[in-house]
Parts: C-alpha cells; sequence; structure tokens
C-alpha cells in the first residue's frame, strides 16, 4: 500500500523522520528533490463494519514537521517556514485536515482545543 495521497509508487528515500505520537505516525522521506515528502496516518474515527480505515494527510515541504496539534475536529500538521521565500510568505506552514490547501501564517493558530505533540526529527 502506498501511504502518498498521489498514488505514485515509486517514492522511495531515506527517511529523515519516523515517529509515533498520540496513536499515530508521522514521517517524512528525502528522496533527492530539495522537498521531503511525508505523511501522518492516524486511525479514522469513522468505522465501515466495525472496522477502522486509516486517514492520512500527506505533506511536501524543505523542513519536517515541527509539531502536530490534534484537536476534536482537525488535525494540524505545523512547519517552520525557514525560508520564508517562494510560495509561502510567514513564519509557519500548516496542513490543516478540514481545509483543502496548506497555507502560510506569522502566527500559530490559538492553542485551546488541541493536544500538541512537538517532533525531533531524528
Amino acid at each position: 500500500m502506498n501511504a502518498f495521497s498521489d498514488g505514485d509508487d515509486s517514492t522511495s528515500g531515506e527517511v529523515v523522520l519516523a515517529k509515533c505520537i498520540n496513536h499515530a505516525l508521522i514521517f517524512s522521506l528525502n528522496y533527492g528533490s530539495p522537498y521531503l515528502k511525508g505523511c501522518l496516518i492516524t486511525e479514522s474515527k469513522k468505522t465501515t463494519n466495525n472496522q477502522s480505515s486509516l486517514d492520512r494527510q500527506c505533506f511536501s515541504e524543505k523542513n519536517t514537521p515541527e509539531s502536530v496539534w490534534f484537536g476534536k475536529y482537525n488535525t494540524l500538521i505545523v512547519i517552520y517556514n525557514s525560508s520564508g521565500i517562494g510560495e509561502w510568505s510567514g513564519k509557519y506552514i500548516i496542513y490543516d485536515n478540514a481545509r483543502e490547501d496548506a497555507y502560510a501564517s506569522n502566527v500559530l493558530p490559538k492553542k485551546t482545543g488541541y493536544d500538541i505533540y512537538y517532533i525531533k526529527s531524528n
């Protein structure tokens, strides 16, 4: 099974992040481009025939995530935007599974309602 939602079965590379946090797996691969590609894989709260499924939230950035925020209605992957140039014009790049696209911000969201797990890469 391919963990990435883009269907690219050829993705392989050096693992630069692999952590289990809050009953979820987050990982990033460096596969030769200037970007790291990764996913957060969690168990879905939805069940079919009394079986759980997996949800995945993928990302591709120059840095590994610095934290994952688990909320009641959404999950955020926060990546520090060290270059601050190019496509993103903010201090943080935030992947929110309740939104279709990631966004940049100079401030972090309010912490109320989230369990926050800080990540240090391998």
